[in-house]
C-alpha cells in the first residue's frame, strides 16, 4: 500500500471518529442486510488478510450469513457468521429462536466456498448483531447457545467498522472501489526504474495547443499552452480533446494521471461529511481496444465499477488510450462513437493517440494538444 493510500486511509478514519458515536450507531442500523453482508465481508477481510472471506447465498447458506475460512500447516476450518440487525429484548422471543436456529444450522453444516475443493467444517460460530441487546436477551442467548458461539453487538460493530472500514459511514463500498483504483492506478501506472507510486514520480508535463486544417490534414502548433492539471477546466469548453505525442512521451501516463486526481476527488466527495451526495461523478480509464467492446456490448462503467455501484455513480470523464493501436478501419469510427457516447452522457472525453494519425481525420469535433519536451526546470 502507497503512503498517499494509507495517508488517505488515516485521514477518513479521522473524519468517522469525528463523528458522534451515537450517529455512527444509527448509519450501522440503517444499512439493508444484503448492503450489511458486503460491508463486513470487506471489514472481515481486511482484519484477517490472510484468510477467505465469502458471502453465502440460497440453498448452500444453511444458517450462514458469511463464512470465513482460515487454513493453519493441517487443514481449514471455518467460522460461520450469523447477521442480525435490530435491537433485541428479553421478551424478543422471536429473534432470539431465529439467531438459535441459524447458529444451530451454521454448527451442524460445513461450509461450500467457491474458492476450495472440498467442504470446509464450521469450528465456531458468531452472531454479529447490527443493533442493541437487552441484559435479558445476552443472558438468553448466553444460556442456550453453545458455547463455541460468540456474540459481537453494535459497540463492537462501531469500533471495528471506524478502524478497519471507516468508508461504511460515508458512502460504504463505494469509497472502499474509489480507493481500489486509486491504488491500481497509482502501483499500475509508473516508470519501471522508479519504485515510486505515480504521484510521487510524475513530472506536470505542458500541452500544446494545435490546429488539424480539414482541407490539407496539414498541423499548426498555436500559441495556447497549458499545464495537465489544468487540461479539465478547458476541456470542459469543447468536451472532447486528443493528447497527441512520439511514442513513449508519456500519453498513457498522462491519462492515468488525470484519472487519478479525478478519483482522488470523487473519493473526497462521497466521503464529505454531511455532503447529501446522491451520485458521484467518476472517471473511466480504458484502452481503445477496451472502448470497441463495451461501446457494443454494454456500459462503459462495467470494467471499474461493480454493477450494484451504478445506480450511485455517473460517469463525467471517459479517458481512452492508444487510439492508434487498434486496426486502421476501427480508428475513426471509434473516434466518432466517442463522442456521440460523450454526449448522451454529458461528460468530457479524453483520448490519446500518436501524432501521425491525426493525418487520418477523424478529431474535427476535438481539441487537439501535443505534449511539449520537458525543460530543465522540469527535469
Amino acid at each position: 500500500m502507497s503512503d498517499e493510500t494509507i495517508g488517505r486511509a488515516m485521514r477518513l478514519r479521522a473524519r468517522a471518529m469525528a463523528l458522534p458515536r451515537s450517529q455512527r450507531k444509527d448509519i450501522i442500523k440503517g444499512i439493508v442486510e444484503t448492503e450489511l453482508h458486503k460491508c463486513l465481508k470487506e471489514m472481515l477481510s481486511r482484519i484477517y488478510p490472510n484468510a477467505t472471506v465469502e458471502i453465502t447465498h440460497g440453498p448452500d447458506e444453511l444458517g450462514k450469513d458469511l463464512v470465513i475460512i482460515r487454513e493453519d500447516p493441517v487443514r481449514q476450518h471455518g467460522v460461520g457468521l450469523v447477521v442480525a440487525r435490530g435491537d433485541i429484548k428479553g421478551k424478543t422471543s422471536g429473534l432470539v429462536d431465529k439467531i438459535k436456529s441459524q447458529v444451530e444450522q451454521s454448527l451442524s453444516h460445513p461450509a461450500n466456498p467457491t474458492t476450495f475443493f472440498k467442504d470446509v467444517p464450521i469450528t465456531e460460530a458468531w452472531v454479529v448483531l447490527a443493533g442493541q441487546m437487552s441484559g435479558g436477551a445476552r443472558k438468553r442467548l448466553s444460556a442456550e447457545l453453545q458455547k463455541d458461539v460468540v456474540v459481537f453487538d453494535i459497540e463492537w460493530l462501531t469500533d471495528s467498522f471506524t478502524e478497519h472500514y471507516p468508508e461504511v459511514f460515508f458512502e460504504g463500498r463505494l469509497s472502499a472501489v474509489f480507493e481500489t483504483l486509486i491504488e491500481n492506478i497509482e502501483l499500475g501506472y509508473t516508470l519501471d526504474d522508479i519504485c515510486l507510486p505515480l504521484s510521487g514520480c510524475f513530472i506536470e508535463p505542458w500541452l500544446q495547443r494545435i490546429k488539424v486544417h480539414s482541407v490539407d490534414n496539414d498541423t499548426k502548433k498555436q500559441r495556447i499552452t497549458v499545464e495537465l492539471s489544468r487540461l479539465a477546466s478547458i476541456e470542459d469548453a469543447s468536451k472532447c480533446s486528443v493528447i497527441t505525442g512520439a511514442p513513449g512521451s508519456g500519453k498513457t501516463l498522462a491519462l492515468a494521471k488525470i484519472a487519478l486526481d479525478r478519483l482522488i476527488k470523487a473519493s473526497e466527495k462521497a466521503t464529505r461529511i454531511g455532503s447529501g451526495v446522491t451520485q458521484t461523478g467518476v472517471p473511466v480509464l480504458i484502452t481503445a481496444k477496451e472502448a470497441l467492446s463495451l461501446l457494443e456490448n454494454g456500459p462503459l462503467e462495467s470494467l471499474q465499477y461493480p454493477d450494484d455501484l451504478h445506480e450511485r455513480i455517473y460517469v463525467d470523464t471517459i479517458l481512452v488510450d492508444g487510439v492508434d493501436e487498434i486496426e486502421i478501419e476501427q480508428r475513426d469510427e471509434l473516434v466518432k462513437k466517442l463522442v456521440q457516447k460523450a454526449k448522451e452522457l454529458d461528460a468530457s472525453l479524453i483520448v490519446s493517440s500518436r501524432t501521425i494519425d491525426l493525418a487520418r481525420g477523424g478529431y474535427q469535433e476535438y481539441a487537439v494538444y501535443t505534449l511539449l519536451p520537458f525543460d530543465h526546470g522540469q527535469a
